[in-house]
């Protein structure tokens, strides 16, 4: 890689490298689960620390304005320490509107911050639907005022998590990987997971949307007319997509995961805090589901992601709630205000078989074609994992190159210094990735529109 990539945080790594074998080592399952006890344990304390002494520097700092000798006899002081104890006064005003505020968007009740809104300035690529169930649908990326365009021959279809929502690999005409794969000439499907409205629908389990997963894809090879896909995913996405490249196998060109954990069981931490936070043994997630249910309930679900990381969320509500700095209305916040969704009954289910039993890593995964086997993906293999992602780890990112029987000099690693969600949101990640498949789509003869 480029010496100007690996200066824009972006660098390609050998994941069977003696140092990057060593990250991605494996343990007993006895020491994941003694770990994630000890991170269980421990978070009640790491956030009350935190919290102290974020309260003690803001109290402090009022004291000191409130007592300062200084105040006797000079009165410019005087009057700046008064000013100070004012505003921090009306910003805490303001911080009690923003958590009202907050709180109102977590329950639906009204849409984020006032510059983004979807179908207006996100989300914007045109596209047309070519399939749609119950929980699913699949989206066709279009180039409009392009008839008849030519594009790589092998569609590439892109699954996505069912947790939140798909745009954010469209977040704007700026910085949109579905805008720059398009535009590179690749035909790009994508999934879009739907609230399930019927009853029936709601208790889909995983192995009924597997066979959601399947139905699409021979969509996408209907409505483009080619057989052979280039498939990919990110996050549970690509657990989907891995999955059905397993399946079948002999229909599949390439694959792409962009952080994704299949092997829960790496490293020295495993899963981190979101392995510890989603034990069946430990959290007793299962319990707690089954209180909301079967599901996790939205406004908890939107708080998670940011409770597994005890600074930011304590950084984050002193900045938020008491200093009233409601921070910058960004695409990125909009989406991840906006998009969290209700995790239904086959997420407790992903959950204990992927990340709590590590069912798909171990090969002992039933679904309607029988047992699930990675050692038939032999296709190459594109793995892009973040260095601070909290929740897919880069162990855990990085174990998916020991699963599958590609050939090594026919996989690719992507590290990326950012966390889950950033290090994919990046034009800088695009031409990496659509070079990726421009060299396994075949030639670009194949025409659309």
């Amino acid at each position: 890689m480029a010496r100007a990539e690996q200066s824009r945080g972006i660098s390609r790594i050998d994941p069977f490298s003696k140092e990057y074998l060593q990250v991605a080592v494996k343990r007993s399952r006895e020491h994941y689960q003694e770990r994630y006890k000890e991170i269980f344990e421990s978070f009640p304390n790491v956030f009350k620390d935190l919290g102290s002494q974020a309260t003690e520097r803001y109290y402090r700092e009022l004291a000191r304005c409130w007592m300062a000798p200084e105040n006797l006899w000079d009165p410019f002081e005087a009057w700046r320490n008064a000013c100070t104890i004012t505003s921090r006064w009306l910003q805490l005003g303001r911080g009690v509107l923003t958590y009202n505020d907050d709180r109102r968007v977590k329950l639906g009740e009204r849409e984020p911050g006032f510059a983004w809104r979807l179908g207006r300035n996100i989300a914007v690529t045109p596209k047309e639907t070519v399939y749609e169930s119950d929980v699913l649908k699949v989206y066709h990326y279009l180039t409009p005022g392009e008839p008849g365009r030519k594009v790589y021959r092998r569609p590439f279809f892109m699954l996505y998590s069912w947790i939140n929502a798909y745009w954010i690999l469209d977040l704007t005409p700026e910085i949109s990987m579905v805008r720059s794969i398009r535009d590179a000439g690749i035909d790009l499907y994508m999934t879009d997971w739907q609230r399930p409205e019927t009853e029936k629908a709601y208790h889909y389990d995983f192995a009924a949307y597997m066979r959601e997963c399947r139905r699409a894809a021979d969509a996408v090879r209907e409505h483009s007319g080619e057989d052979t896909l280039c498939m990919g995913g990110y996050c549970i996405g690509g657990v989907l997509a891995d999955i059905l490249v397993a399946e079948d196998p002999d229909r599949v060109a390439s694959v792409v995961n962009l952080t994704t954990g299949i092997d829960t069981f790496a490293g020295e931490d495993g899963a981190g805090a979101f392995g510890a936070f989603t034990s069946f043994d430990i959290a007793n997630l299962g319990e707690y589901a089954a209180r909301h249910g079967g599901m996790l309930p939205q406004k908890e679900f939107a708080e998670f992601f940011d409770n597994v990381k005890p600074k930011k969320a304590v950084d984050g509500f002193m900045t938020r709630y008491v200093f009233g700095d409601s921070g910058a209305d960004d695409p990125v916040s909009y989406w991840n205000r906006r998009s969290a969704r209700p995790v239904y009954p086959v997420h407790i289910e992903f959950l204990k078989r992927i990340y709590n039993d590590n069912e798909l890593a171990d090969g002992t995964m039933q679904l309607d074609n029988g047992v699930v086997d990675l050692g038939r993906i032999d296709h190459p293999l594109l793995v892009i994992s973040g260095q601070f992602d909290h929740i897919v780890p880069l162990p855990v990112s990085l174990r998916t190159h020991h699963l599958v029987s590609t050939p090594p000099d026919q996989q690719e690693s992507i590290l990326i210094k950012g966390g889950h969600v950033r290090a994919i949101v990046n034009n800088d990640l695009y031409p990496v990735i659509t070079d990726f498949l421009a060299r396994h789509s075949g030639p670009r003869d194949r025409l659309v529109g």
